[in-house]
């Protein structure tokens, strides 16, 4: 079991950078990040991995920079998208999915032709065992040409993938400790603002 209530941060404005420190658990010992606003860039070591993804300059008046940041790193999907998907980072393939999508892909016409569907069906039990995308690409292809079953091109669409435990606990950490430490930096500024 996760024991978040060991995930702590800290933040802190180092000139126009902002410098996020984290220790916790088992789940994630440490984690270092830092937004720069000059050139709109953030960089982010853990031991659960690096992330990093470059905006630009930040030049929209009605959103300050604290909250253009608050609001990516809340959002899980525009995070690991940004940071994990457009970065072509490898990702966890799910061979389950990947069958089903092949199986509606590769039957299709073939409703009336036992003989068919047969190929079909032994062509992808020769891939259902692998977890690895390149493992699983490898056999279906060789499978596919003993069976001589054709694999259309946009077969490579039936693949899915999700991001992996590791990544999804980078999102869940941006969200429920680091974006708390800006805030609370941000909160902090202020009042020492007014004295």
């Amino acid at each position: 079991m996760i024991d978040k209530t060991l995930r702590k941060a800290t933040a802190q404005r180092c000139g126009d950078v902002i410098a996020i420190h984290m220790v916790g658990g088992g789940d994630c010992l440490w984690l270092n990040m830092y937004l720069d606003e000059t050139i709109g860039q953030m960089t982010c070591d853990s031991d659960i991995g690096s992330y990093a993804y470059h905006w630009g300059r930040h030049i929209d008046d009605r959103q300050s920079w604290l909250d253009f940041c608050c609001e990516w790193l809340s959002c899980e999907e525009w995070l690991l998208r940004k940071c994990c998907g457009e970065k072509h980072a490898e990702m966890e393939f799910d061979c389950d999915a990947t069958l089903e999508n092949l199986r509606l892909l590769l039957m299709e016409g073939k409703e009336d032709d036992e003989d068919a569907q047969w190929y079909v069906e032994y062509t992808l039990e020769a891939a259902a065992g692998y977890d690895k995308r390149r493992e699983f690409a490898a056999a279906l292809n060789v499978a596919a040409d003993i069976q001589r079953v054709d694999l259309p091109e946009e077969w490579w669409n039936c693949i899915v993938e999700r991001y992996t435990p590791w990544q999804l606990r980078f999102a869940e950490i941006c969200r429920e400790v680091i974006v708390p430490a800006i805030r609370e930096m941000e909160r902090s500024e202020k009042e020492n603002e007014q004295t």
